[in-house]
């Protein structure tokens, strides 16, 4: 899929999406506000957790990290998008929020935080950090050598994040009921952008499939595996503690999220999370690409044999290619070679075993004569 027809099919998604809002605003009224609010959150992880990631990087390094640059830096890219996003909650925000209403708030401990001016105040510092350190993360990627200047944005630029984020998981989904409090949500809601972030960019490199990717597969895997353990541990604790504690304020939040059909959602997405999509079984993959693993099966069986011949001339091996350049007759649909630098490297690997077979001294065989001793 080229870069054109994905951004085609993009635009055609988001406004078949839009339409399907208005339409929906306009036949449910009641049920949209809540609808849209959570899409919005949803999404906005994507560009939050991105840009996490990249200054994440830019303190540990590896190889994880610059295999995925790329996507991370086109998510961080559509942060700007949540501007006319917010617009429909602006309408709505008094039909999301009770506290909003003077009634209840004037019952609430906590309306010292919870009142509509200072809401607002909030929610624009939110909007000038996120698009002030996207600014700066996308000027930053720009230039030829990113990693000093990211390096030094990253320790802010964390701090940053994890404030903004908390408070405004707190604001804008936990203040849905103003009676529950919890101390790892905030928390919780950056674990599970981070998760959203590096499963979208590990998505997009599985449809780049270029060879020298190959070697950070299995980085990112175990990478995305932590990130989905600390995001069942979080969700898991919070659960237990209110679970145990049984306090009425507590016990009311998750009652209507585990009761009728929304049991059933909850189940399926909390199981979503672990389900493992091995991409070894396509056919685009046709030297064996192992989901968890970095390598082919035909690299490793090729290291073994070609690592007796070290330092005899022997061509190094290239990840993803193979002793032979690993698949170098897999075409795209314009004729072209799929992987380049795999056929590239075949050739050189096929006339070095050449050279070695011809210098090799062939086996003679002589008959068994009838004096032969066998002893």
């Amino acid at each position: 899929m080229t870069a054109r027809r994905a951004e085609r099919g993009a635009w055609v998604a988001g406004g078949v999406g839009l339409l399907g809002s208005a339409v929906v605003w306009m036949v449910s009224p009641a049920i949209f506000p809540h609808a849209w609010l959570a899409a919005v959150m949803f999404w906005l992880g994507w560009p939050l957790g991105s840009m996490a990631l990249l200054f994440i990087h830019a303190l540990t390094g590896g190889r994880w990290g610059r295999a995925i640059r790329p996507q991370l830096a086109s998510g961080v890219a559509t942060l700007p998008l949540l501007l006319p996003a917010l617009l429909p909650l602006l309408f709505v925000l008094h039909a999301l929020y009770p506290w909003m209403h003077a009634d209840v708030a004037a019952r609430l401990d906590n309306r010292f935080y919870l009142n509509t001016p200072f809401f607002y105040a909030r929610s624009v510092v939110y909007l000038i950090i996120w698009l002030g350190l996207a600014l700066l993360v996308l000027r930053a990627l720009r230039q030829e050598n990113p990693e000093p200047l990211m390096y030094r944005m990253a320790p802010p630029g964390l701090i940053l994040l994890a404030l903004s984020v908390t408070f405004a998981a707190i604001d804008f989904t936990l203040s849905l009921d103003p009676h529950f409090a919890s101390s790892i949500y905030g928390m919780l809601v950056a674990g599970e952008a981070v998760l959203l972030a590096l499963s979208i960019a590990v998505l997009g490199v599985s449809f780049v499939r270029r060879c020298d990717a190959a070697e950070s597969t299995r980085d990112l895997g175990r990478l995305l595996f932590a990130l989905l353990l600390l995001w069942a541990y979080l969700d898991f604790m919070q659960v237990l503690i209110v679970w145990n504690s049984d306090l009425p304020d507590e016990a009311n939040w998750y009652l209507p999220r585990l009761v009728g059909g929304w049991a059933g959602v909850a189940i399926f997405i909390a199981a979503l999370h672990f389900l493992r999509i091995d991409l070894a079984s396509s056919a685009e993959f046709t030297d064996g690409v192992e989901s968890a693993g970095g390598a082919t099966r035909g690299d490793r069986s090729a290291a073994r044999l070609v690592a007796r011949d070290s330092g005899r001339g022997a061509p190094p091996i290239r990840a993803g290619c193979g002793a032979d350049g690993g698949d170098p007759r897999t075409r795209d649909r314009n004729g072209a070679p799929r992987y380049p630098q795999c056929v590239a490297h075949s050739r050189s690997s096929r006339s070095w075993l050449a050279r070695k077979n011809s210098s090799r001294p062939r086996a003679t065989s002589t008959p068994i004569s009838e004096n032969d001793s066998f002893g």
